[in-house]
């Protein structure tokens, strides 16, 4: 079953989206329930919860200078 639904929306981003559907060969409704559908599958995609508890787990470590290290190290 579907509904209609009225937005309300920045006509910049009206402008994006009808020529994004445009390119991709879709109406605009379809563009939006790809986007739908692409929210849910992330939103059911969450971090297992072993790896939510290791964040943070290297306090001190700036993880923006251990990367440079790791570049540094790695190609000088």
């Amino acid at each position: 079953m579907t509904s209609t639904l009225t937005l309300e929306l920045p006509q910049e981003d009206i402008r994006f989206i009808e020529q994004y559907a445009k390119e991709q060969g879709v109406s605009v409704s379809d563009s939006v329930d790809r986007i739908i559908a692409f929210l849910r599958r992330t939103e059911q995609h969450q971090l297992h919860p072993d790896v939510l508890a290791l964040a943070g787990i290297l306090r001190g470590v700036d993880p923006d200078d251990a990367r440079m290290e790791s570049i540094a190290r790695k190609h000088l």
